[in-house]
């Protein structure tokens, strides 16, 4: 919170480094959160970018500057207060890191920061107030279209997320803007449609899936039974999951050495009706339909059998005569 008031608001996407104190685990992009953490975001709203293990090339930008601010400026500083030491720091900065030409853009960052800290948006009292304007929002569908005015308006493909909301902004010309109701980035631009019922703009693609990946979605369409349910739900998993969407497939694969292919299906329709888009829900559902089918789950060892020599043999009956005369034995002999 001390950083969002120091530059003035927040970013829509802020990205963390794995800490415990954040994250409890990755989860294979189902990324649960502590109590608290979860609670934070909760409030602030913000989306997580967080590192994967092991992965200098995503966090080796923070990790530069702070040794940058370590070794430049509090390595040989001798420190009275925190008050003064942050007061000197900031001058500090003031004079070399962001007053100077970065080698590589060529820019200078504090002449950046200044153009880019307009988009940060508010978070007073830990909030954050929504993009001034007066127009009324509208959601978007998990087919990422808008209604408005008896008609829908496509947005680019993989606009949609849960709660997520967008202006729409008509001009003297009679064109309308869809933009972010958060951000108020500008998702697309149309001619306002006057009829009713129509379906305005044409598919925006953002087809980023390997061909590896493909391949993978192809086995399971097979492992589905082609099933039609296939095709959306992995859809919306490649859209709300994308940076862990390789790992995701990987999971459901892994189901169907598992569970039986019936089972797999029906915890597939269970989670399309309740959207709900990921593995691991997926997983959970086939266990909770399937506690009372025991058969629906592959046991991962053989069926114990008897050697081919013990087949087809029993124990040996005796005649129940044989245990009266050895009684009848033992009491003339005791008598």
């Amino acid at each position: 919170m001390k950083a969002f008031e120091f530059f003035g608001g927040r970013t829509k996407e802020i990205v963390y480094d794995q800490d415990k104190v954040l994250a409890v685990s990755e989860n294979n992009g189902d990324i649960i959160y502590t109590d608290g953490f979860q609670s934070y975001l909760d409030e602030m709203k913000f989306d997580v970018y967080l590192c994967r293990g092991s992965d200098p090339e995503s966090k080796g930008k923070v990790e530069n500057v702070v040794k940058y601010a370590k070794h430049g400026f509090a390595e040989h500083r001798i420190f009275v207060d925190i008050d003064s030491f942050n007061d000197d720091c900031v001058k500090w900065l003031a004079r070399t890191g962001n007053a100077e030409e970065h080698g590589t853009t060529h820019k200078i960052p504090a002449e950046v920061f200044a153009r880019e800290k307009e988009y940060l948006i508010p978070v007073p009292h830990y909030s954050f107030e929504t993009a001034p304007n007066e127009s009324i929002s509208y959601q978007v569908r998990k087919d990422n279209v808008v209604l408005y005015k008896g008609n829908r308006y496509r947005v680019p493909t993989g606009t949609y997320a849960p709660g997520k909301k967008v202006f729409m902004i008509v001009d003297d010309e009679d064109n309308v803007t869809i933009t972010d109701a958060v951000t108020l980035a500008v998702y697309a631009k149309y001619p306002v449609c006057h009829d009713k019922g129509q379906l305005v703009g044409s598919r925006h693609n953002r087809d980023n899936k390997s061909a590896s990946l493909k391949e993978v979605e192809t086995a399971l369409n097979e492992l589905f039974n082609q099933d039609e349910l296939v095709g959306p739900f992995l859809e919306h998993l490649h859209q709300e999951k994308s940076r862990y969407y390789r790992d995701q497939l990987n999971v459901i694969k892994k189901l169907f050495e598992e569970w039986n292919a019936d089972a797999v299906i029906k915890g597939l329709h269970y989670c399309s009706e309740r959207e709900l888009y990921s593995a691991g829900e997926l997983k959970s559902s086939i266990i909770f339909l399937s506690q009372e089918d025991i058969s629906a789950h592959k046991t991962k060892y053989p069926e114990a059998k008897l050697p081919d020599k013990y087949q087809n043999t029993g124990p040996e009956v005796r005649n129940l005569k044989d245990y009266e005369d050895a009684m009848d034995k033992e009491v003339r002999a005791n008598g």
